[in-house]
């Protein structure tokens, strides 16, 4: 077969896709070395339930966000959390922001609404919006899971049940955080939507906003007399898109062809920056 063009890419010799002819050599799968520990969890407010982490590029930095969770403070949702890296992940600090006032938290470094409120760990995906002509001041946006109807509580423990919504909030940077005015309408009526980590981004080639979300298609537990636990169906993900970010499509449930489904308990999807063709 004739040489593929891989133009200037750095591509890794994982197989023999790339490599014509081995001399004096072969591939060796090489054992992981620790690098470390990066971040240490020991504040009063990170407690142990600390899942969830998302790392954006933001001025030069990284802020890697992750939730705080005591398991014995009152608020049951937990916060969130913030460390940065100005030499590309090698080191990490946790910087005292300010914004929440607590005697017995100081120097925190939990992220908070801009009258500090400290309110954004469930779901704690923050992003960087690159649509052009976005204002400084909303960069940085995050997204919360509330019930559309009434006023229960939507929390990482307590889920009411019907339509969710999702509020959206806009920051400068990535630590202080304000509500958009005017809100995007975004609201679905599939089963337990919003329940876990939302992933939103602009996608410069659709030229348009989108969403992926969690919720549950089938029977849950609550639905099914005398299982106490489990369900009849699976966790999976549902997606919506937005021009403009303000009015949004009907959410459309992903589909998988004929592969075993199984629970999707998260997703991490991101913009693919390069298509890579080779024949």
């Amino acid at each position: 077969m004739n040489p593929l063009n891989i133009d200037t890419r750095r591509e890794l010799f994982v197989d023999r896709l790339l490599i014509d002819r081995l001399d004096n050599t072969y591939l060796k799968l090489h054992e992981p070395v620790s690098g470390g520990v990066a971040i240490r969890i020991d504040k009063p407010w990170e407690g142990k339930g600390n899942f969830g982490i998302s790392v954006i590029e933001f001025d030069g930095r990284l802020l890697l966000y992750y939730r705080g969770l005591s398991l014995t403070d009152a608020d049951v949702n937990g916060v969130a959390c913030v460390a940065e890296s100005r030499d590309g992940g090698t080191t990490w600090i946790k910087p005292d922001l300010g914004l929440v006032k607590r005697p017995d938290w100081p120097a925190n470094n939990v992220i908070a609404t801009t009258d500090g409120e400290p309110r954004f760990s469930f779901p704690n995906a923050p992003w960087v919006d690159t649509r052009p002509g976005v204002p400084a001041d909303e960069r940085v946006k995050l997204v919360q899971s509330v019930p559309a109807v009434g006023n229960e509580k939507h929390t990482a423990i307590d889920y009411p049940g019907g339509s969710k919504r999702l509020v959206f909030y806009g920051s400068g940077d990535g630590f202080s955080f304000h509500k958009l005015e005017p809100q995007p309408d975004f609201v679905s009526d599939l089963k337990n939507a919003l329940d876990g980590n939302t992933t939103m981004f602009w996608s410069e080639a659709e030229q348009q906003y989108v969403v992926y979300f969690r919720w549950y298609e089938g029977r849950m537990k609550e639905e099914l007399e005398g299982q106490p636990t489990g369900g009849e169906g699976w966790r999976t993900i549902a997606r919506s898109t937005s021009k403009d970010l303000m009015t949004w499509t009907t959410p459309v449930p992903m589909t998988y062809g004929d592969s075993p489904r199984d629970h999707i308990y998260v997703n991490n999807t991101q913009v693919k920056l390069r298509q890579h063709q080779f024949p």
